[in-house]
């Protein structure tokens, strides 16, 4: 149960999925740039395996996660936010620093090596994906942990 009153307009699970995938083509190139020489190139599979690699798939995690800290506590958003016309708020505003860190420390789980990174994600994806759906203001459980929501910009409370 929420502390504060539900947003007059939640953003709904499927807009906050494709800004998802936005911010993903927004940061595919930038990550690619970065980590591709540490790891000494970029492949997909069984070879994207030692040190090298792990520390590129390390540094990529951080970058994201910077990525979308900032955004969110700066300007309420990141570049798919706001294209899909959403935002990140919290009962005085803006979130703060410690609770956008908060709301996407999910994604630090990706960093954990080997297959067991990937199914930790995927849990918490879908895990996230259900609190959405199923909660009457639309917050998953990464948002009540940092106590903020997500609404249609320029719907505030």
């Amino acid at each position: 149960m929420s502390d504060y009153p539900p947003p007059p307009v939640k953003a709904g699970l499927g807009r906050r999925l494709l800004a998802r995938i936005i911010d993903g083509f927004v940061l595919f190139i930038p990550l690619l740039v970065v980590t591709a020489p540490i790891a000494g190139g970029y492949r997909i599979g069984s070879e994207n395996v030692g040190q090298r690699r792990f520390v590129a798939g390390v540094v990529g995690v951080a970058l994201s996660y910077g990525y979308y800290v900032i955004l969110e506590a700066r300007r309420g958003g990141t570049i798919g936010k706001s294209a899909m016309g959403i935002e990140v708020r919290s009962p005085g505003g803006l979130p703060t620093y410690e609770q956008a860190a908060k709301r996407n420390a999910f994604m630090l789980l990706s960093a954990v090596p080997a297959a067991i990174g990937g199914l930790l994600s995927l849990g918490a994806a879908i895990a996230i994906a259900v609190t959405i759906g199923n909660d009457p203001n639309g917050q998953g459980l990464h948002d009540r942990w940092a106590g903020v929501f997500v609404e249609r910009r320029g719907q505030s409370v």
